[in-house]
C-alpha cells in the first residue's frame, strides 16, 4: 500500500509543502516531515521492539500524504476544495482504500484497518480535526 501510493504521488510528495504554515511550510517540506517523523519512529521502535515496526513505519510514511490532495501546489500553496471540506486525513484513508482494491488487499485485513486508524487518529483530538482517537 505504501509503495502504491509513494509511486501515484512521488513527484507530489518530494515537492509540496507539509502545510500552508505553522509546520514544514516550505517546497519539499512534506517529504522532510515525514523523514523527520520517520526517524521518531526508529527511536520509538528501538525503546519498544514489541511494536509492528514495518506498520509504524507505514503509518508515519502515509499520515500526511494526504497533504498532496489537500493543497494545491509546492509554491505559493492553498487549500483545494477537496482539502477545505474533507481534509488531509479523510482523504489518505480513500487512498487507502482505493490502494487495497487496486491491490486484491482486503480492507478488513487488521493491519488495513490499524493503519488506517493511525492516518485518521494522527492528531490526536477530535478538536484537531481528528474523526477518531
Amino acid at each position: 500500500i505504501v509503495r502504491y501510493l509513494l509511486n501515484k504521488y512521488q513527484k507530489q510528495f518530494f515537492e509540496f509543502p507539509a502545510a500552508k504554515r505553522n509546520h514544514h511550510a516550505f517546497a519539499s517540506g512534506l517529504a522532510y516531515h515525514t523523514l523527520t517523523m520517520l526517524h521518531l519512529g526508529k527511536s520509538i521502535a528501538d525503546e519498544y521492539p514489541e511494536l509492528n515496526r514495518a506498520l509504524l513505519y507505514a503509518g508515519i510514511i502515509l499520515h500526511d500524504l494526504g497533504k498532496v490532495i489537500e493543497l494545491s501546489g509546492p509554491m505559493s500553496t492553498e487549500y483545494t476544495l477537496a482539502g477545505n471540506l474533507i481534509g488531509h486525513l479523510v482523504l489518505i484513508d480513500e487512498e487507502i482504500t482505493k490502494a487495497c482494491l487496486a491491490l486484491k488487499i482486503s480492507e478488513a485485513d487488521e493491519d488495513v484497518l490499524v493503519l488506517r486508524h493511525m492516518v485518521l487518529a494522527h492528531h490526536g483530538l477530535l478538536e484537531y480535526g481528528s474523526p477518531v482517537r
